[in-house]
């Protein structure tokens, strides 16, 4: 790649003022052209008004068209004098547009060059739909003469003018250059010292480098050899990367820096060749990288130096003139700031997850070995006990065992499963970081830019609820050291009745996990359930398989029973005596309750509705309301249309959440469930419904 347009100055357009009174005025020429019309000639009346006849001759040709024009009408205008006034091309509030643009690029990259500011003009017109000179469309810019004037116009304006290009950065003039002096080298062995060096632009004139005059290469590098020449081999810095010298002819070195102005890769001997022969202006330079060309926009060839944040994306000046008009635009250095910012914070976020999950990790493990050798020590007992009965009873010894052995093995695996989930979050979360912390030394505002939104977006993180042993187990253990040792005291015949109760009591050892948290959790205990028509109250209609309730003014067609609500309300068929979790959409004035299948349901009595009693606890999700016993309590925050049940009858645990993109809890309660409970939904207007998810 060559590297042009490495110097740089500015000019600026001088005030030129007219400094003669050319040209002839239209009362002169009317009073000459009178006078021709008297019958003198055209020569004597020019030469007598001081005016070229030619002109006169012109003006009364005109007139005399005009006057055959208007013929039998009023008397004609007189012709017009001098030059028609030429057409604009943009107005002035799109030239102000312009002149903004050029003060911006001014600003940030030391302004455009004539020929990228009449590029930039006729892209500029093409974008407001403006009527330009055909000549323009052929060379795809503005003409010279619109150039001359505009800056006329606006003579504060600055224009970079770049440095004709030489043979210092002609490849092939610059090989066969040093190539031959080389050759004269060896021929006349002179030192290299010894050799004369002339500046770029002349401004030094030609220098001796061991005088005391100053050169661009008076230093120990007074002679730049050709990349293939053996002692520049020697200099040379190994190839240990990918990014190669754009400079270099032949085999290409390594690449040291590259300059983001320029847009060229240098290895170390040209990119001390860049910086002595740009002395009077500082590149910006960063470390070699391959993502230059991502750094040019492909559209129109321009550097990207300009980012839109309505857009998100980086452009070119060109961009920003055209389809980026109107947005949001600043530096791309000014936004890497910003984002930079925020990729720190997020960075932090993700050191402290880490720290988090890894405790969580640690106490997880503690946990399981917990789990392990609790059931490990309740089995040891119960075999124990079992030892010491008699043969009779060893079929239910076996029993027992296998009973413990599921309940570990499920409970145990449930546990490292957590624990497996917890070890891939930890290793995502450090390669996230590390790399975060990657991106955060890089140099290239274009690549970090690109890269952010990757790596900075948050990683979702499941809150794995950690394990604990059940405090019921050593109690469940006690009741089975009962159970056992009455067996060991019994016949064949007790034990026969009784070894239902142990095998009830085997049940209640588990390990169990402690309230889900996330939704995701939660619909691992999913039930399904159906309405019980039995139930239902006359003026509720089921659809939808019965798992659609509506209230309706009309009675339906159900037959009498003894289970049906006097009362609007309606409870499932199935019930709950585990963990359960459910979900159900409603509108109107809804109740969501769960009540024991002995609740009152005929009579007048407040005591058949839900919540008014000791059998039941209800939600009213239209006023954020929870009833139980006829005690209520006014909860903070508003249900959505959707609203999650969780019940773990074993612990007596109810609660009620808000689903939406979010899950919200609204209330919960910690009570001992004696039966089983069924879900139930009372309405109090019309229209109300319930949906069973």
């Amino acid at each position: 790649m060559r590297c042009s347009s490495m110097h740089f100055f500015f000019y600026r357009v001088r005030n030129r003022r007219r400094s003669t009174t050319r040209g002839v005025t239209r009362e002169v020429l009317s009073s000459a052209a009178s006078e021709v019309e008297r019958g003198r000639s055209v020569r004597s009346v020019a030469a007598s008004h001081g005016i070229s006849h030619v002109t006169l001759n012109r003006f009364v040709l005109r007139k005399r068209k005009l006057h055959e024009q208007h013929q039998g009408r009023s008397p004609p205008p007189l012709p017009p004098v001098g030059y028609s006034q030429h057409k604009k091309v943009f107005t002035l509030e799109q030239e102000q547009q312009l002149v903004g643009y050029l003060n911006r690029a001014a600003e940030i990259c030391n302004g455009l060059s004539p020929k990228e500011v009449r590029i930039l003009a006729f892209q500029c017109a093409v974008q407001f739909h403006c009527s330009f000179p055909c000549s323009w469309s052929k060379t795809q810019m503005a003409g010279k003469d619109w150039l001359t004037a505009f800056l006329k116009r606006n003579q504060s304006l600055f224009i970079r003018k770049p440095q004709a290009e030489n043979a210092s950065f002609d490849v092939l003039t610059g090989e066969m250059f040093f190539q031959n002096l080389h050759t004269l080298h060896n021929r006349c062995s002179f030192p290299w010292n010894a050799i004369w060096n002339m500046d770029e632009i002349c401004q030094n004139g030609a220098v001796n480098p061991g005088g005391s005059g100053s050169s661009a290469l008076h230093q120990e590098d007074s002679l730049i050899l050709p990349s293939s020449d053996p002692l520049l081999q020697d200099l040379a810095p190994e190839d240990t990367g990918d990014v190669e010298c754009d400079v270099c002819p032949g085999t290409k070195l390594t690449a040291v820096k590259s300059c983001l102005d320029c847009l060229v890769s240098y290895c170390e001997t040209h990119y001390r060749l860049h910086n002595e022969i740009n002395p009077g202006r500082q590149h910006n330079v960063i470390d070699a990288t391959s993502h230059l060309q991502d750094m040019i926009c492909t559209q129109h060839g321009k550097a990207l130096e300009i980012f839109c944040r309505t857009d998100q994306s980086c452009v070119c000046f060109v961009c920003m003139v055209g389809e980026h008009k109107g947005h949001d635009t600043v530096t791309a250095s000014a936004e890497r700031a910003e984002k930079q910012a925020q990729l720190e914070e997020t960075q932090r976020t993700f050191q402290h997850s880490i720290q988090e999950r890894e405790q969580e990790l640690q106490q997880l493990k503690a946990t399981v070995e917990t789990l392990k050798s609790s059931a490990e020590s309740a089995l040891e007992e119960s075999e124990r006990m079992f030892a010491e009965m008699l043969r009779s009873i060893e079929r239910r010894c076996s029993e027992v065992t296998y009973l413990f052995r599921c309940q570990e093995k499920d409970e145990v695996s449930r546990a490292e499963r957590r624990q497996k989930e917890l070890e891939q979050e930890v290793a995502e979360l450090k390669r996230r970081n590390a790399e975060m912390e990657q991106l955060l030394h890089t140099q290239d505002h274009i690549h970090f830019l690109k890269t952010f939104c990757s790596v900075s977006d948050p990683l979702e993180s499941k809150n794995l609820p950690s394990i604990a042993v059940s405090q019921s187990l050593q109690t469940s253990v006690d009741a089975l050291k009962t159970y056992v040792s009455t067996l060991k005291e019994q016949l064949e015949d007790i034990c026969k009745q009784d070894i239902s109760k142990i095998c009830a009591a085997v049940s209640k050892v588990q390990f169990f996990l402690t309230e889900p948290v996330t939704r995701e959790e939660f619909l691992q205990y999913s039930c399904q359930f159906t309405l019980d028509s039995d139930t239902a109250n006359r003026h509720l209609c089921l659809s939808e398989e019965n798992r659609r309730v509506d209230w309706r003014d009309e009675f339906q067609s159900y037959p009498d029973h003894p289970d049906r609500f006097d009362g609007c309300q309606v409870l499932c068929r199935e019930g709950v005596s585990g963990r359960c979790y459910w979900e159900v959409e409603w509108i109107g004035d809804v109740h969501i309750a769960v009540s024991y299948k002995s609740i009152s349901r005929k009579g007048e009595s407040s005591q058949r509705w839900f919540g008014w009693n000791d059998q039941s606890w209800s939600l009213d999700v239209s006023s954020s309301f929870f009833r139980h016993n006829n005690e209520g309590t006014k909860l903070p925050l508003v249900a959505s249309s959707r609203i999650g049940v969780y019940v773990d009858h074993r612990v007596g645990t109810l609660a009620f959440y808000s689903i939406s993109d979010t899950m919200t809890l609204l209330h919960k309660i910690h009570t001992t469930f004696t039966r089983t409970l069924y879900p139930g939904f009372a309405f109090y207007s019309i229209p109300s419904s319930v949906t069973l998810i």
